[in-house]
């Protein structure tokens, strides 16, 4: 027997009966150490085409994909899997690993079935999309029964806390986050889960401090230092004191940025894609503080799309109308989180449109700027400030959701965070007058 799957491994009951025999040897993953409410119950083999497997809210329905808006899509990482890139170069490698090794107990794929009986993930949502894109006709899946609410809905926390318990250093490498806590344990909060005192009533402060550092140590382990916890505690509590409703919350996240960090976020959105349906667009990450490199890293970028477009030998670019370029805020280190990421991304803008004027002044004698590099929007950096963070924040259209929030006006000139929030200043001036 093979234990390492590729796209064209037949997978049989022996592969099955490997990985139940290592069962017995990780009681966390498998026994009786696995989150309350939380039971694994067999391994089974899942077909690509016809089971009913839930990507994001869409499920596969003899092999068409249709709406299933079940609210039981489990989304521990808030910002992507920053281990995509190794993931799927191992899934394509010739030889050893070359593919799914169903010896590495930690890279296991491990779902749950929803009350309509279609099956979701608790684990390895990054590795099966990949195995699916690169034309595995199945997967094994360890499969895992989850305790009902009195609603009759599955319990989203048990599935939580099997997420960041099965991204811990131990099996994952410490893929888990403090921001991916930090958001799990609000969302605990908003179903009810996770009960707290008044956080609003600053008495209560104590009280909630160690129930909720109790809850996060339970999801990161030995993954991050008693000083991180107690960062993760009092975020959680000031966003929870800082809300107007302290009952429900909009889940506080806040994502930092590098460049893995946002191939992952742009992977996890999967609405950004290269050259999707052969439309000619193209997308590249660069980080807004660095505009020199980044203008730089954008125009090579560009004049490879362009030649390769023009190559008669190239069959995979077959069209190239525009790159767009997706500014990200990079790691903050300030206090002031979201002012510091409102300002790099301002002064990133102002400083490429002033890098275009300079270069077509002085080598192009203001001819026509007009180019395939478009700058198009900046990567969300907290939910708080109150776009999507679930889609890229755009600099060339109106925000339909919000037109408040539009970073682009009628007339097509640009429009700033900074004359966002100075607008609302003055709107509430205003109102108090």
């Amino acid at each position: 027997m093979k234990y390492i799957l590729t796209s064209s491994t037949v997978i049989t009951d022996e592969h099955i009966k490997y990985i139940q025999s290592t069962t017995g040897a990780y009681p966390k993953i498998y026994g009786n150490e696995l989150p309350e409410g939380a039971e694994y119950i067999e391994t089974i083999i899942l077909n690509f085409k016809d089971d009913p497997i839930v990507w994001d809210n869409t499920v596969n329905n003899n092999g068409q994909m249709r709406n299933d808006p079940t609210n039981t899509a489990q989304k521990v990482r808030a910002e992507g899997n920053p281990e995509e890139p190794n993931i799927k170069k191992g899934l394509e490698s010739k030889g050893d690993p070359g593919g799914y090794d169903i010896r590495d107990v930690g890279g296991r794929i491990r779902m749950y079935q929803d009350e309509k009986g279609h099956y979701q993930f608790a684990d390895g949502r990054t590795k099966a999309r990949l195995m699916k894109l690169s034309d595995y006709k199945g997967m094994p899946v360890d499969l895992y029964q989850i305790r009902k609410r009195d609603n009759g809905k599955i319990d989203l926390s048990v599935v939580r806390k099997m997420g960041s318990l099965f991204n811990q250093i131990k099996y994952a490498a410490g893929i888990v986050t403090k921001q991916d806590i930090q958001k799990i344990i609000l969302d605990d909060y908003n179903d009810g889960i996770l009960q707290l005192k008044d956080p609003s009533d600053i008495d209560n402060y104590g009280v909630n401090y160690l129930v909720i550092i109790a809850e996060a140590k339970q999801h990161g382990g030995a993954t991050f230092y008693m000083t991180t916890y107690q960062k993760i505690t009092t975020f959680v509590l000031n966003a929870l004191a800082d809300s107007d409703n302290s009952s429900t919350i909009k889940t506080a996240v806040r994502l930092q940025y590098d460049e893995p960090k946002a191939k992952a976020k742009l992977a996890q959105m999967g609405v950004y894609k290269d050259n999707q349906n052969n439309n000619g667009i193209f997308y590249l990450a660069v980080s807004a503080s660095t505009i020199s490199g980044s203008f730089t890293q954008s125009a090579a970028k560009c004049a490879a799309l362009e030649e390769a477009y023009h190559d008669e030998g190239n069959t995979e670019i077959t069209n190239f109308k525009e790159l767009r370029i997706l500014f990200h805020s990079g790691i903050i280190n300030s206090s002031d989180f979201v002012q510091s990421a409102k300002d790099i991304i301002d002064k990133g803008r102002n400083d490429w449109s002033n890098t275009i004027k300079n270069i077509s002044s002085s080598f192009f004698n203001n001819s026509d700027k007009s180019s395939k590099v478009v700058l198009y929007g900046c990567f969300p950096f907290d939910q708080s400030v109150g776009y999507d963070i679930d889609k890229i924040i755009p600099f060339t259209k109106p925000n339909k959701d919000n037109p408040d929030l539009s970073l682009i006006g009628s007339y097509q000139e640009p429009i700033y965070f900074y004359d966002i929030d100075k607008e609302k200043t003055s709107s509430n001036s205003n109102t108090t007058s």
